[in-house]
């Protein structure tokens, strides 16, 4: 055996005496570490000489410098104990002199607590748990669970108040609060509206979107205390609306203001018509109203014109679109009102007579069958229409003349009515008590003009001249004992018995301005 291999086994069983002493373990498998520390098989030699020598037929150690091999063994050395679950210090005793049940730094088998240090939390160990004493200051441990620490970042600062803030901090903002007093504005679009926590902006009005608010540029624009948010003051309602919608906007009960009142330069519901060119019914007929971008108003028509007729009617209305009404037919422009009337030409008592009449009571532009009308700018014939009673002597030769013509006289008026043939009554020589409306025709009411087919004096084409209505005549009979004059009636009326509905029958006279609702008129000329 060389010297080197002796060298060897000398240090190999020092090492083994110092082991013992020590109080290691030593494992009777010895694993020798080659140079470099490269690991051999302690079992065999690397070579197949079975002389244990390597590749060039050397055994290690051998030759000239060379030291006893580096050899390490897998038995106990002794260090320092750690909390670490290992024998360190090779006591067979694991992790002595450390606290794993009490002590933040070896709690949970030596893990620690110091995850939750770094997660805001300040920790304590109890019974090998890791669990938050408390919270780190502004972090609160809301989830009460250890795995994420005081994972809520919250400084408490009181009772909760209406801020936008979780003052109490307990996961919620503005909960809990109470209601303040209701200062908001309840006309109009206002109504029902109450405060609201807003964040924030404190307690706002929840004003609905038909509320306009008052517009802003800057805070300074609405005041302390009041946002200015999107160019509007928070809960402020605007002085003076500017929309037109037919809502209360400024919720002071009264809708769409700038467009009411004698200062609005275009009231809203005033008549209107937008071509001022058209005249009469052609002319489209409008009302003031709130234009569709609601920031205005515009004419809106409600009655479209009508087209242009060839000839005016006795109605009240500028039918030739001539800027004239009911004008008549001598008129410059040519298209006047015709009315109906009929020609009477004959010689009675040696008096020749030669005139038109009215073919139909009197009445009024604007009568229909159920209404005498209410225009008097002139009289009117035409069938159909309930005739104008209750008026004067004045106002009836008034309304001749607008139509062109004059009352009759009272004996014009009976040539009419007895026609060329003489008779007693317009329609025959005896009394027929449903020819005409009068007292036995128990109407208690004047019928539309030309009602009573029957009631036509002869062939002349004139009707209603015995009952319905009486009529003036331009006959003056005579003066009260106060200046008032007398004209004669004729012709009877609904409330007439049979003596007085013939046509000779000129008993019947009244004074100029009294006003019955059986006297009415038809006009000549």
């Amino acid at each position: 055996m060389s010297r080197s291999r002796i060298r060897a086994v000398l240090g190999l069983a020092v090492l083994c005496v110092l082991a013992v002493a020590a109080g290691c373990n030593t494992d009777p498998l010895q694993v020798p570490l080659g140079e470099g520390g490269a690991l051999r098989d302690g079992a065999a030699d690397s070579d197949a000489d079975g002389a244990g020598s390597d590749a060039d037929g050397r055994v290690p150690g051998d030759g000239p410098g060379e030291g006893p091999p580096d050899l390490s063994y897998d038995a106990c050395r002794a260090q320092v104990e750690l909390c670490n679950n290992v024998d360190d210090n090779c006591d067979n005793v694991i992790d002595e002199g450390f606290d794993k049940q009490g002590d933040v730094r070896y709690c949970e088998n030596c893990k620690g607590c110091a995850a939750l240090i770094n997660m805001n939390a300040i920790p304590t160990c109890q019974a090998g748990k890791c669990v938050i004493s408390s919270c780190a200051g502004g972090y609160v441990d809301l989830n009460k669970d250890p795995k994420d620490g005081c994972e809520y970042q919250c400084t408490a600062t009181g009772l909760e108040i209406c801020d936008g803030v979780d003052n109490d901090c307990n996961g919620q903002v503005d909960d809990g609060l109470t209601t303040p007093q209701n200062t908001c504005k309840q006309l109009g679009a206002c109504a029902g509206s109450k405060p609201v926590c807003r964040g924030k902006d404190g307690w706002l009005c929840d004003y609905s979107a038909d509320v306009e608010l008052q517009p802003c540029q800057t805070q300074a624009d609405c005041g302390a205390g009041i946002p200015c948010v999107s160019n509007t003051c928070l809960g402020q309602v605007a002085g003076q609306e500017t929309r037109c919608d037919g809502k209360d906007n400024d919720c002071d009960d009264v809708a769409d203001d700038p467009w009411k009142g004698s200062s609005a330069p275009q009231q809203l519901g005033a008549d209107c018509t937008p071509d001022a060119s058209k005249l009469g019914i052609c002319r489209d007929q409008g009302v003031i109203a709130c234009n569709a971008a609601g920031d205005g108003v515009e004419c809106k028509i409600t009655t479209p014109g009508q087209p242009k007729k060839n000839q005016e009617l006795c109605n009240g209305l500028d039918d030739d679109c001539d800027g004239k009404v009911d004008e008549t037919t001598d008129d410059a422009a040519g298209l006047g009102v015709v009315d109906a009337t009929v020609r009477v030409q004959r010689t009675v008592g040696g008096t020749a007579y030669n005139f038109e009449i009215y073919a139909y009571e009197a009445s009024r532009p604007d009568a229909s069958s159920s209404s005498s009308g209410t225009q008097e700018a002139r009289a009117c014939s035409k069938p159909g229409v309930l005739p104008w009673g209750g008026v004067t002597y004045a106002s009836a030769l008034k309304a001749c003349q607008a139509a062109g013509m004059r009352l009759c006289t009272a004996a014009e008026w009976l040539v009419a009515c007895q026609s060329a043939a003489a008779t007693l009554y317009p329609y025959g020589a005896s009394y027929n008590a449903s020819s005409c409306n009068g007292l036995e025709n128990n109407n208690g009411a004047p019928l539309p003009t030309g009602n009573k087919a029957a009631c036509e004096s002869g062939s002349e084409g004139l009707f209603d001249m015995s009952g319905n209505l009486r009529e003036w005549t331009s006959t003056k009979t005579g003066q009260t004992s106060t200046g008032k004059d007398i004209y004669l009636v004729r012709g009877g009326a609904y409330n007439t018995p049979a003596p007085g509905l013939t046509c000779p029958f000129n008993l019947t006279q009244a004074v100029d301005e009294v006003v019955l609702p059986a006297n009415g008129f038809r006009c000549c000329k």
